[in-house]
């Protein structure tokens, strides 16, 4: 492979336990964790909340029983489309990585989204301007810096991170007291406090599973899995999960301080009101440039992680040469870019269901994705067909039930099914699941 793409998907070096954290922690937390706490504390309150760090925490314990394995059983993998291009007959490979190129747009979408809102806010006589100028970023890091550049992009990440998370919730709970702001939250949003909601307890279920749906299928994470250390994985991820449940943690800190003493009109305006809340001019701006590197972080990992899996698993098996594939990189990189800041300039500002949109799907992916990467055969069109049954099944029983007991039919649906598969071709490979 021509050197040129495998610094740009690779990066120079391996991932040590340190790297690997802080680069996993940088591309998770996102304008998706962002925006989706103020939605998360208003509809299901604090046990909600704590419940949204918890599932989070939990898709990357889940991720990291397989990640190891996967590792050592792939030593020379780049991106997922490898392990799919073993693990899968010829003729079925690229279906499912045209799926996964698929929820790859989508997350971007979400992480502009997250951009474009914050901007409205922070900008508001010139929102598309400072969108714009933050896509350019996107595009010079993570279409054209690659993997090198979004490293070092990380560690500044990781700083603000820890920066916001400590310092804010500290010095705003320090200024004004515990006791003023739980009275002026128990005043103005009693029904925060309520625990007894069966809902919460549904919602908490249904986000593990998106959650490990997004993360498990998420090419970004995995091309960070392929350069990491494999005695290293199983740590990183689990330090990952643990780090990266503390700031939803603090984000309901600071939610909790800005609505203290008032009430407000819309879920999505929350963000508006946490940077009044911040009368100090520098605690607005560690917060803006805190959630301006998360999801400048988060967008161009996912651009790079998209555009490596094209150029490795698209066109390179097509054997195109470097001048074609340098054109069509071109096009991947600002075609995209272009039509997704279209769409979001459109849609702002309005409310938007972040954490579940396409949840029937995640869902149906996880045992589609996790047969493929433990079993030791080839499959057929059978993932990608139960996927869609799965999906489908999901999308029907939404219109009788709630949201939440949709996606675990979609789950249920596809994981029985899959069990079926299983057992049906079992004598056929002589091979039991290890």
């Amino acid at each position: 492979m021509n050197d040129k793409w495998m610094l740009y998907m690779r990066g120079p070096v391996s991932f040590g336990l340190g790297l690997a954290i802080i680069t996993l922690l940088a591309r998770w937390v996102t304008g998706n964790t962002i925006l989706s706490s103020p939605q998360t504390l208003i509809q299901y309150g604090i046990a909600g909340s704590i419940g949204y760090a918890i599932a989070g925490g939990l898709a990357f314990f889940f991720l990291g029983l397989v990640a190891k394995r996967v590792r050592r059983s792939f030593p020379e993998a780049i991106t997922i489309g490898d392990v799919l291009k073993e693990k899968l007959l010829p003729t079925y490979h690229h279906t499912f990585i045209l799926l996964l190129l698929f929820m790859g747009a989508y997350a971007l979408m979400v992480q502009f989204y997250a951009a474009g809102t914050l901007f409205y806010y922070v900008l508001p006589q010139f929102p598309l301007i400072g969108f714009g100028g933050f896509l350019l970023l996107v595009i010079y890091l993570g279409g054209y810096g690659g993997l090198k550049k979004l490293t070092t992009l990380s560690f500044y990440s990781v700083v603000m991170i820890f920066l916001t998370t400590i310092l804010l919730p500290i010095y705003s709970y320090l200024q004004n007291g515990i006791s003023p702001i739980y009275e002026g939250v128990k005043l103005y949003h009693p029904y925060l406090f309520f625990i007894g909601s069966h809902e919460t307890v549904w919602f908490v279920s249904a986000a593990v599973i998106v959650f490990t749906g997004q993360i498990l299928t998420d090419s970004a994470t995995w091309m960070r899995i392929f350069v990491t250390k494999p005695e290293k994985i199983g740590l990183a991820l689990q330090s990952t999960g643990l780090i990266w449940a503390t700031v939803p943690m603090a984000l309901l800190a600071l939610l909790l301080f800005a609505i203290s003493g008032k009430s407000f009109d819309q879920v999505y305006l929350l963000i508006q009101t946490m940077l009044q809340a911040l009368d100090a001019s520098f605690l607005m701006i560690i917060f803006v440039v805190f959630c301006l590197i998360a999801m400048l972080t988060a967008s161009s990992s996912e651009l790079h992680g998209w555009t490596s899996l094209l150029i490795r698993n698209v066109w390179l098996e097509n054997s195109l040469t470097d001048k074609q594939i340098t054109r069509y990189h071109h096009l991947s990189v600002w075609i995209p870019v272009l039509v997704l800041f279209v769409i979001v300039a459109i849609v702002l500002p309005s409310s938007f269901s972040l954490l579940f949109f396409f949840g029937n799907l995640y869902a149906s992916l996880i045992p589609a994705v996790m047969y493929i990467l433990i079993t030791d055969h080839r499959t057929g069109p059978a993932p990608t067909i139960i996927v869609a049954i799965g999906s489908v099944i999901g999308i029907v029983s939404q219109i009788s039930l709630h949201s939440f007991f949709s996606i675990w039919a979609s789950f249920l649906t596809a994981f029985l099914l899959f069990i079926a598969f299983y057992l049906f071709n079992l004598q056929k490979y002589k091979k039991p699941m290890e």
